[in-house]
């Protein structure tokens, strides 16, 4: 069977059932696709999803398998009545260069995952550092080396380079079955 045998199949169908909804005209989007439209994370929406649900409209946002996906109301409701955010280079009191350059354990040495420091929700991804071999134990100590809206960048670094006062106590999010 050809294209056109098809095409010509598909038409008189549709002649003789019209579609009550055609998804092509459904104003919906990715939550990556959402976010970025609102200048924000590529993670933003998800993050609300899972971390800050009340602060999406009801019944502009749902899960279809494992993609999350939100209506133009949905952003249209973010863009006006969006998360407060801190002033752009401070988060809760802390300059965001001074996260720069400071250091937290990872346990089981997860090379992503979310966390929340100082009560901001954070993806991070670990940026393997040969040169700096890992101990034997179950956690790897990395430093934050760039933040980009949501995500943070981070490398891992030798215990012995850390100190007790450079260290900041994040608070992980566990994913269902991790």
């Amino acid at each position: 069977m050809g294209r056109s045998v098809i095409l010509d199949s598909q038409k008189d169908y549709l002649r003789k059932n019209p579609l009550k909804i055609d998804l092509r005209d459904l104003p919906l989007f990715s939550a990556r696709e959402a976010s970025l439209k609102l200048g924000k994370s590529p993670s933003y929406i998800r993050q609300l999803y899972n971390n800050y649900p009340e602060k999406l409209l009801q019944g502009t946002v749902a899960k279809i398998g494992n993609v999350l996906v939100i209506t133009q109301e949905g952003v249209d409701y973010l863009a006006e009545n969006g998360v407060k955010e801190a002033v752009p280079d401070e988060v809760n009191g802390y300059l965001t260069e001074e996260l720069i350059g400071a250091y937290f354990a990872i346990k089981n040495r997860k090379m992503q995952g979310d966390l929340r420091l100082m009560g901001i929700p954070y993806s991070y991804t670990v940026v393997a550092n040969e040169a700096m071999p890992l101990e034997d134990d179950d956690f790897m100590y990395v430093q934050i080396r760039k933040i980009n809206g949501s995500e943070l960048l981070v490398a891992i670094v030798n215990h012995s380079e850390v100190s007790e006062e450079q260290l900041v106590r994040p608070r992980f999010i566990e994913k269902d079955g991790e």
